[in-house]
C-alpha cells in the first residue's frame, strides 16, 4: 500500500510499504523499507537496511561491518556478522546467524531459505497497478548478464532505460526467412545489427503463378518437350528445341530466384550428386553434360557401324548419321537447364570451391557451343543456298503446302564435301543472311538462365531483374519479327508466335510483381495462358512434322532437291 506495483514478466513482486518496487527482468526482489532495491538479473537479493549491495563480476571481497558486500562469481564468500550477504551466481553462500540468506539459482537452496517456484513465462499475466502515484525511483544500474529479450526491433541500446516488461513482451518473436551475410570483423557466430547484415527475402517473392496456374504451364512444357523429342527422331529439326526449357523456367517466375526445384524439362535425369543443398545443381550440371556426351558416343558408334557395313569413308559414314550436327538438338533442348544450374552453382556455391568450379566448367561448355557455331557455320559457311527442285516441280495446292512448310530454297554442300549432310541439322531451316540468329538464340537462352539464377535482396533489385528478363524476351521476339530467318512460313509462324507469347507472359508477370497484385489478378491469368499456348504451338508443329514424315515413309516418293545432291525436299530429310 502506498506504492505503484511494477509488472515483472517473470515473477510477481511484493513491494514493501513506503518503497518503490524495482522491476527485475529475471526474478522478483523484496526491498527493505527505506532503501532502493538494486535489481540483480541472476538471483534474488534482500539488502540490509541502510546499505546498497554493489555487484562485482570479477573478484570477491569480505565486507567490513556496515559496508556493501561485493559478489564474486568464482568463489564462495562468508559474510561478516551484521552485513548483507552477497549473492554469488556460481556457488552457494552460508549466511552468518543474524543475516539474511541469499538465494542461489544454480544450487538447491537449504531449508532455511527455500526458493520460490518461478512459473513459466507464457503463463504470467501483468500485475494490476494500484491507482496511486508512483514513488521516485533511485538510481538504477544496468545488469549486463542475462538480459531479457528486447522489446523493440533490434533491442534497446546500451545505456538506455527500457520500459517495464509486460506479459505480451514474452511472446516468441516471429522469425522470418533471411539470408545473413557476416560483417567483416565481426566475431564468429555473432548476431544482431552490429554483427551481421541480413538480406531478407523480398515481400513480393511469393507473387507469381499459383500452383493451379502452374499445373497448366507444366503440362504445356511437358508437351513441348515431348514434341521436340518427336521432331528430333523424325525430321531431325532443331527449331523450337529451346521452347520447353523456356516455359519450364518462366513458370517459376518470381523474386525468390534459385529456390525452386528444377523440373524434368530442365534436368531430365532428376539425379542429385552429393548430400548438401546444392546436390541438385551439381546433378544437373554433370548429368546434362553426360547425356550429351553419351549421345555423341552413340552417334560415333553408329557411324562406325555404317562404315563397317558399307565400306564408306569416315566422312561419308558421319554424313549418313548426320553427326555431329545431330547433337545440336539435345544441346539446345538441355541448354536452359544446364546454363541455369551452372549460373546458380557459380553465383551461390554455398562456400564450396568445388561447386563453384563445376558451375564454371559447365558455363564454359554452354558458352563454347555458340562460339563454335559462329566460327564453323556463320563466319565461313561451306554451303550455299539453291532453289528447291521439289518446290519447282510441284503446282497447285501441293506446291503451296510444300512451300508453306519448307520454303522454296535449301542448303547444299559447296566448298567442303558433305558439309550440309554433317552439319545441316544446325542451320538447314535458316536463311543464309540470318545465320547469326543461331548463336544469338543460344546466348538469349543463357541470358535468361543467368538472370533467373540471381537472388535479389530487395524489391527494387527484383523488379530490375524481371525487367531484364522482359527485355531479353522482347529482343528475341523483335529479331524474329524483323529478320524472319526461316525458309518455311510454318517454321516462322510457330517460332515467332511462341516467342511473342513468352514475351507477353514475362511482361504480365513483371508488371504483376511490380504492382504486388493479388494472386488471382488478370495479369497472372494472362501470363499462365500465354505460356501454355506457346507450349501447345510447339506440340502442334511436332504433330504436323511427324504426320508428314509418316506420309513420306508409308508411300510418298521422296523428291530429290536441286543440283549438288543436297538434302531431300520431303520430310524424310
Amino acid at each position: 500500500p502506498g506504492t505503484a506495483a511494477t509488472p515483472n514478466p517473470s515473477v510477481g513482486t511484493t513491494p514493501t510499504p513506503g518503497t518503490a518496487a524495482t522491476p527485475n527482468p529475471s526474478v522478483g526482489t523484496t526491498p527493505t523499507p527505506g532503501a532502493a532495491a538494486t535489481p540483480n538479473p541472476s538471483v534474488r537479493t534482500t539488502p540490509t537496511p541502510g546499505t546498497a549491495a554493489t555487484p562485482n563480476p570479477s573478484v570477491g571481497t569480505t565486507p567490513t561491518p556496515g559496508a556493501a558486500a561485493t559478489p564474486n562469481p568464482s568463489v564462495r564468500t562468508t559474510p561478516t556478522p551484521g552485513t548483507a550477504a552477497t549473492p554469488n551466481p556460481s556457488v552457494g553462500t552460508t549466511p552468518t546467524p543474524g543475516t539474511t540468506a541469499t538465494l542461489n539459482p544454480a544450487l538447491t537452496p537449504g531449508p532455511a531459505s527455500p526458493a520460490p517456484p518461478t512459473p513459466a513465462p507464457d503463463t504470467l499475466a501483468p500485475l494490476p497497478a494500484p491507482p496511486l502515484a508512483p514513488a521516485t525511483l533511485g538510481p538504477q544500474t544496468s545488469a549486463p548478464a542475462n538480459r531479457t529479450r528486447p522489446r523493440t526491433p533490434g533491442g534497446a541500446l546500451p545505456g538506455t532505460t527500457e520500459e517495464p516488461a509486460t506479459a505480451s513482451s514474452l511472446a516468441p518473436i516471429p522469425q522470418t526467412s533471411a539470408q545473413t551475410t557476416a560483417v567483416p570483423g565481426a566475431p564468429a557466430g555473432a548476431t544482431g545489427e552490429a554483427a551481421s547484415a541480413s538480406r531478407a527475402t523480398p515481400p513480393t517473392a511469393s507473387l507469381g503463378l499459383s500452383e493451379a496456374k502452374k499445373s497448366k504451364t507444366k503440362l504445356a512444357a511437358s508437351g513441348a518437350a515431348a514434341g521436340v523429342v518427336a521432331m528430333a527422331l523424325t525430321t531431325a529439326r532443331a527449331t523450337s528445341a529451346a521452347s520447353a526449357g523456356k516455359i519450364a523456367l518462366l513458370q517459376d517466375f518470381g523474386c525468390a530466384g534459385g529456390e525452386d526445384a528444377m523440373s524434368w524439362e530442365l534436368h531430365p535425369t532428376q539425379l542429385g550428386i552429393g548430400g548438401g543443398p546444392e546436390k541438385e545443381l551439381i546433378g544437373a550440371c554433370i548429368m546434362n553434360m553426360l547425356l550429351l556426351l553419351g549421345l555423341s558416343v552413340v552417334m560415333v558408334g553408329a557411324a562406325g557401324g555404317v562404315r563397317a557395313a558399307t565400306g564408306q569413308s569416315w566422312e561419308e559414314a558421319r554424313a549418313a548419321v548426320r553427326f555431329p550436327g545431330i547433337c545440336y538438338i539435345p544441346y539446345l533442348f538441355l541448354l536452359q537447364g544446364t546454363s541455369l544450374a551452372a549460373a546458380r552453382a557459380l553465383f551461390y556455391p554455398g562456400g564450396s570451391v568445388a561447386i563453384g568450379l563445376i558451375g564454371g566448367a559447365t558455363a564454359f561448355f554452354s558458352l563454347s557451343v555458340p562460339v563454335l557455331i559462329h566460327i564453323r557455320v556463320v563466319r565461313a559457311p561451306s554451303g550455299k543456298v539453291v532453289p528447291d527442285g521439289a518446290a519447282v516441280q510441284m503446282s497447285g495446292w501441293q506446291k503451296f503446302l510444300y512451300s508453306f512448310t519448307f520454303g522454296n530454297a535449301i542448303w547444299v554442300s559447296a566448298k567442303e564435301p558433305l558439309f550440309c549432310e554433317r552439319f545441316g541439322v544446325i542451320f538447314e531451316t535458316v536463311k543464309k543472311d540470318a545465320l547469326w540468329c543461331l548463336p544469338a538464340e543460344c546466348l538469349g537462352v543463357i541470358m535468361l538462365s543467368v538472370l533467373s539464377a540471381l537472388q535479389p535482396g530487395t524489391v527494387w533489385m527484383c523488379n530490375m531483374r524481371n525487367l531484364g528478363l522482359a527485355l531479353t524476351t522482347a529482343l528475341w521476339f523483335l529479331v524474329l519479327v524483323v529478320k524472319r530467318p526461316y525458309f518455311g512460313y510454318l517454321e516462322g509462324l510457330v517460332n515467332t508466335g511462341a516467342a511473342g507469347l513468352v514475351f507477353v507472359a514475362v511482361v504480365c508477370m513483371t508488371v504483376a510483381i511490380w504492382g504486388e497484385v493479388a494472386p488471382d489478378h488478370i495479369l497472372l491469368e494472362v501470363a499462365a495462358e500465354t505460356l501454355s499456348v506457346s507450349g501447345w504451338m510447339v506440340v502442334g508443329k511436332a504433330l504436323w512434322d511427324v504426320a508428314g514424315y509418316l506420309y513420306d515413309v508409308l508411300g510418298a516418293e521422296a523428291d530429290e532437291a536441286g543440283a549438288g545432291g543436297g538434302t531431300r525436299g520431303g520430310y524424310r530429310s
